[in-house]
């Protein structure tokens, strides 16, 4: 690797005839060039025979995730997440992830703030970005998905008017938040 007109030599592995597998040395933000060497490690790197044709690597700051919000949608996915963090930019690849999911949607706002949809899960998962499908952000932040309360039955079923009393609901996939439980009573019309 060259940078800045430091030449950084870093072991190669080879996979297969054309492919060899190279670790980058950590590289500041910029574009850096990419030769190889066939020559054994007895030779001293300064000495060693590099390909004339070089290619380059782009090395950008690393997304970082602060927040989300909501932190928190149905476990059937779709809800519009909004990912606030730094180093954001519109990459082609660019992705926001949900636990092991990859967002149906992704769209970059600015360099602070993603808009993203949350897959179906039913789990905690951390929210991470990526801008080259690779490599993610490793500063996750957690999104919690939940199924939809389902109401079965109220007991008592009758209550005395003007007057407050307590009832008990009955149902399916109540999930503690940290603002509690709220209960709606809405009045249909009466016709008579």
């Amino acid at each position: 690797f060259t940078t800045n007109g430091t030449t950084l030599y870093q072991p190669a592995h080879p996979m297969t005839w054309g492919y060899v597998r190279c670790f980058t040395p950590p590289l500041p933000e910029g574009t850096h060039n990419i030769s190889v060497s066939l020559d054994s490690t007895a030779i001293a790197e300064s000495s060693r025979d590099y390909s004339m044709a070089t290619a380059s690597v782009f090395a950008y700051p690393q997304g970082v995730v602060t927040s989300v919000i909501p932190t928190r949608g149905y476990s059937i996915g779709g809800q519009l997440v909004t990912v606030i963090g730094f180093n954001f930019w519109d990459s082609p690849l660019l992705h926001c992830k949900f636990g092991p999911l990859i967002s149906p949607s992704t769209t970059f706002f600015n360099a602070t703030m993603l808009l993203c949809v949350s897959p179906p899960s039913n789990d905690t998962v951390p929210v991470d970005v990526t801008f080259n499908n690779q490599e993610f952000s490793n500063n996750s932040v957690g999104f919690v998905n939940y199924r939809r309360p389902e109401v079965l039955s109220v007991f008592p079923k009758r209550i005395p008017a003007d007057t407050t009393e307590f009832v008990i609901v009955t149902g399916n996939h109540f999930k503690v938040f940290e603002m509690g439980f709220r209960c709606l009573f809405v009045s249909p019309s009466l016709t008579i």
